[in-house]
């Protein structure tokens, strides 16, 4: 939508610093050594991190209202073009069963990564990503969608960005 809106978009990016004209974001510097200026940003940034380079206070939940606690359920969306679907699934199986692989030291360093640390939080990632019988619960293709099952490929991703989830501790998924 926002492409055919004439927006400009820019994605897999790191942010160096921004550019401000006294408390309004003009533009950011990246890690690449190119620089946008703008008259708007739309921060789309995981965690908001745009804002957070730009010195806005991060809020929580709909705290703008008056409801910190009230959130909206979210999640990452993985870009997959030219990648099937049986390969996005081979992908998710192989990281399930290297995560819940405790003798996997490479998947479980992974797992460290994304819990923070936390085994508590490791411990229930594992446990939500087989049913009750032991067996991977792997995604669910629709005729148009796709239900995620499990936190195998959100935990992979965390960890390659070096950043855990942010959570005290994991509900389970």
């Amino acid at each position: 939508m926002l492409s055919d809106a004439g927006v400009d978009i820019i994605s897999r990016v790191q942010i160096l610093s921004v550019i401000k004209d006294g408390p309004k974001l003009s533009g950011i510097q990246l890690a690449n050594g190119q620089t946008y200026l703008a008259k708007q940003f739309i921060d789309s940034t995981v965690n908001v991190e745009l804002a957070q380079t730009a010195g806005i206070p991060k809020l929580q939940g709909f705290e703008t209202f008056g409801l910190p606690e009230a959130e909206l359920p979210v999640t990452l969306v993985f870009e997959t073009e030219g990648l099937s679907i049986q390969r996005l699934r081979d992908v998710e199986l192989s990281y399930i069963k290297r995560f819940i692989n405790r003798n996997d030291s490479e998947a479980q360093s992974f797992m460290n990564v994304a819990t923070g640390g936390d085994a508590t939080i490791a411990d229930q990632f594992r446990q939500g990503m087989v049913n009750a019988q032991g067996q991977p619960r792997t995604m669910y293709v629709g005729q148009d969608h796709i239900d995620v099952a499990c936190r195998a490929l959100s935990i992979a991703y965390h960890s390659f960005r070096g950043k855990s989830f942010p959570c005290r501790r994991a509900a389970r998924f």
